[in-house]
């Protein structure tokens, strides 16, 4: 167990989207970055880092004793693993600290290649703690990056009881979706979420289907800020508290990681007396204290600096998070997605100079973004969600570029000591730039300030929204950080060759001289001369020290020769530094790699990677309970049987229609008593999918109600069903398409752990796998996300975006709610050989008969071998 793994105090972790980022986040006392290449990062719009500026990026975190981590978390296609190959041989000899990694095929990947980079599960992958601990060790997984929408409580449950250290989010932007379950931007088109190149379609505005409505942002989540709440979070077993943020500038990265970095810093075991020593920002933060930590009270909890540091604009409206719980209230930014900034004060009145005189919190400079609120009659006929001011272009535009905004213009503030509450009327959102501010003299809380329309009436509530000036931060960044720090070994005596030793990852190298060592006139190479030539070696390497303990004292060689010698270094630690370590001396490969249960079920020669079903069961049936086909059948090879349909239903009162015949329904797990159907089904033609399961008390009741199931398959939407399947022997469990296995690896991966495969909906059709492999899908209304957010979209309502897309919503079970595109099929084609899963949400006040007829049409060719087409079916009315 690692030391971090024992630690209260964790890291803290910060993004870097760019050069200046990474810069920003090592001085502000960042004790670890993560960044991404050009390729497989799920920031893919972020500018990233080419082969050039992620070697930079090693030699800076290097020089300074930094970890770095580098982003290979998005889902990859088979046909990108040539692709895949070349960014990992570039990695391995890179050395990162640790590779992030969603996808189980790269993982497996990893393992076959015998890499020895560390791997850490990236929240995509929607780890509850739940299931597949022993498989993901057996990747070489070593670190988890939780789920935001995990509670305080069961982080520390996690902490407890896992094998892994956990890393937890605690700043920056909330998905609506639980991560890595959101299938919203490529439903939409073509744009992945999963892929690193989410259109982010929650911050769009929506309009419900009931009279009088009005846009709003109902799926748009605050951002998260925990910065009040890391005491509780350093717990033994949390490695790391990370800050959100790849697509931001430098500015904001600077600020938040200083503000984290004083916070974590003036955290003190119970009972202490004064807070710890503030570090210096360029020293590596190292984790220490056993006993515990908590914030004392002499030290502000620097919520109000906070406030002040990220009101510039930088980001939304902030919240807790799921800290305590799924958030009560209203979770969302309103109708304002963007940056909102901070409140700055309001006005006083127009002074005969044409200035403004303002009554302010904080002092106001020339530069900053201003916004305000002009008043309007709030809207009538708001339906479900309550109505806040609308932004426009101009208001949108003002508060680019800034921080965040701490609280909503609707709520409470004070201006200065004994300063009225402010709250400012619904209305349109704009904003102007100030272009001069001076204070007032004799009001330490008044300014004067020029850019401001003069018709704002006194007392207008004033937000800054971008800061005109910050604090000059760069100029603490020393150029020597960008060179990676070697020792030299020098040595030679009169009349031989001198000679220069260093290493570099592992390996070694000697150059020498082609003249041989003379006595000098004067000083010898020792008195000075190395440590003036030699230090700076090109722009990527220095010398850390200079050892001539070898060396003969007053010697010299020509300048022309140690000039030819530093070249020859320099070139040799350039060559160096791109080659992969040296392999370990007795380990030709990965330890994982020699388990049957991972490379076994997966190598070249085996079924594995284009086989989706488990190992054939004695009961006569495949482990997916397909019946064998007899030998006899005249339209099939002996052994092979024909495809099946399934029928997958999400919502629970679907009044079912005798006139489909599929192989099984797949219904909702009851989550009491028996299912009622409208008519009989035997036994085998009737299955059932579990709710998603988030909470340890979740699976243990799952798992006490299965065990009193008799044998049968079912479908699990997550991690749990590698727990179910350990402690349910006597049952079945099949993936759904939910847990994107997208390439034949991962699908392998699955099997080998005696689990049934569906194929990911962003599997490519166009390179589909080959029977008998995972079981393919197709969907009716299909589900596009799955959030743990309490819904603010009514349970039988309509919403609809610019482009007359409609969604409605449906409680999927557990505290989750699911949300679905009023979509139909064009056709179904699944790849030949392949079982088919149709799932099928019914949406509000849709024609049952209507729908019956058109999901027949759909899939009766499917019986004959042909591609399907559905007919226009009768289009849900809105009320």
């Amino acid at each position: 167990m690692s030391d971090l793994r024992r630690a209260h105090r964790p890291e803290l972790l910060a993004p870097a989207g760019d050069m200046a980022a990474l810069k920003a986040a090592l001085l502000a006392g960042a004790d670890a970055v993560y960044l991404a290449g050009r390729r497989f990062g799920a920031r893919a719009f972020a500018p990233n880092f080419d082969e050039a500026g992620l070697r930079w990026a090693r030699r800076v975190t290097h020089a300074l004793g930094r970890r770095l981590y580098v982003t290979l978390n998005t889902l990859v296609f088979d046909a990108e693993w040539p692709l895949l190959d070349q960014a990992i041989d570039f990695y391995e000899a890179l050395r990162p600290d640790a590779l992030i990694i969603q996808d189980l095929g790269v993982a497996e990947h990893l393992v076959r290649r015998g890499s020895r980079l560390p791997r850490h599960l990236s929240t995509q992958a929607a780890w509850f703690g739940l299931g597949g601990a022993a498989l993901l060790r057996d990747l070489g997984i070593s670190r988890v990056i939780l789920p935001r929408e995990l509670s305080l409580a069961e982080i520390k449950d996690l902490a407890g009881r896992t094998p892994f250290e956990l890393e937890v989010f605690v700043h920056g932007a909330m998905c609506y979706s639980i991560s890595g379950r959101c299938f919203w931007s490529v439903a939409l088109g073509t744009r992945s979420g999963n892929r690193g190149t989410c259109a982010q379609p929650c911050r769009k505005p929506y309009r419900e289907e009931v009279p009088g409505a009005v846009e709003r942002w109902p799926f748009s989540p605050m951002d998260l800020r925990l910065a009040g709440r890391l005491a509780d979070l350093c717990v033994p077993g949390v490695a790391a508290l990370k800050i959100e943020g790849r697509m931001k500038g430098a500015d904001y990265v600077y600020h938040v990681v200083r503000t984290y970095r004083t916070l974590l810093d003036h955290l003190e075991p119970p009972g202490a007396q004064r807070g710890m020593t503030e570090r210096a920002p360029d020293r590596a933060h190292r984790p220490g204290d056993e006993g515990g930590l908590a914030q004392p009270k002499h030290v502000p909890v620097a919520e109000e600096a906070l406030e002040e540091v990220l009101g510039r604009g930088f980001t939304r409206a902030s919240h807790g998070g799921f800290i305590d719980g799924p958030p009560a209230g209203d979770w969302t930014t309103g109708n304002h997605p963007g940056s909102e900034g901070v409140f700055l004060g309001k006005v006083v009145g127009r002074r005969a100079d044409g200035l403004t005189e303002v009554e302010c919190r904080f002092p106001p400079q020339a530069g900053d973004g201003v916004a305000w609120i002009r008043p309007s009659a709030a809207p009538e006929g708001q339906g479900a969600i309550e109505a806040r001011e609308r932004p426009t272009a101009s208001g949108r535009a003002a508060a680019r570029g800034g921080r965040r905004r701490s609280r909503r213009p609707g709520s409470q503030e004070r201006v200065g000591p004994g300063a009225p509450p402010v709250s400012p009327t619904a209305g349109e959102r704009v904003g102007e730039r100030l272009t001069y501010a001076s204070p007032v003299p004799g009001h330490s809380h008044r300014w004067v300030v020029r850019g401001l329309p003069p018709e704002l009436p006194p007392g207008t509530p004033l937000w800054r929204t971008s800061s005109g000036a910050s604090p000059d931060w760069m100029t603490g960044w020393r150029k020597e950080w960008e060179r990676t720090p070697v020792d030299l070994f020098w040595s030679g005596h009169e009349g031989q060759p001198l000679a220069v030793e260093t290493r570099l990852y592992g390996r070694a190298v000697r150059l020498t001289t082609t003249e041989p060592l003379r006595l000098a006139v004067g000083a010898g190479l020792e008195s000075g001369v190395l440590a003036d030539k030699c230090t700076a070696l090109g722009e990527h390497f220095r010398a850390r020290r200079h050892v001539t303990s070898a060396l003969g004292r007053g010697l010299f060689v020509p300048l022309t020769e140690l000039k030819k010698l530093k070249r020859s270094l320099v070139e040799a630690l350039l060559q160096m530094e791109r080659l992969p370590p040296p392999p370990m001396p007795g380990r030709p490969g990965s330890e994982a790699a020699e388990r049957p249960g991972i490379a076994g079920a997966t190598s070249p020669a085996s079924a594995g990677p284009s086989d989706g079903q488990g190992p054939s069961d004695p009961g006569g049936e495949s482990q997916t309970g397909a019946p064998r086909v007899s030998a006899t059948d005249p339209a099939r090879r002996p052994g092979e049987r024909a495809p099946r349909l399934f029928i997958r239903v999400w919502n629970r009162t679907f009044p079912f229609v005798r006139d489909l015949h599929p192989d099984a329904w797949i219904l909702p797990f009851p989550e009491r008593g028996e299912v009622r159907l409208p008519f009989r089904l035997p036994p085998e033609r009737l299955r059932f999918w579990l709710p998603p399961v988030l909470t340890r008390a979740q699976l243990d009741t799952l798992i006490e109600a299965l065990q009193a199931q008799p044998p049968q398959e079912f479908l699990c939407l997550g991690w749990e069903a590698f727990a179910l399947a350990e402690a349910c022997p006597q049952h079945r469990f099949r993936l759904d398409w939910t847990f994107n296995l997208v390439n034949r690896r991962a699908v392998g991966v699955v099997v080998s752990q005696g689990l049934v495969a569906t194929a990911g909906r962003e599997w490519p059709a166009d390179d589909p796998p080959v029977a008998p492999g995972p079981v393919w899908t197709a969907s009716w209304n299909p589900v596009i996300s799955f959030s743990r957010f309490p819904p603010r979209v009514g349970p039988r309502t309509f919403v609809a975006n610019a482009h007359r897309d409609r969604f409605f919503p449906l409680d999927v079970g557990n505290g989750v709610t699911a949300l679905c595109l009023a979509e139909i099929p064009a056709a179904v084609s699944p790849p030949p050989g392949l079982d088919l899963q149709v799932d099928v949400a019914v949406a509000p006040r849709e024609n049952p008969v209507g729908l019956a007829a058109a999901l027949q049409d759909l899939l009766e060719p499917l019986r004959h071998h042909q591609p399907s087409r559905a007919r226009p079916r009768p289009r849900s009315e809105p009320a």
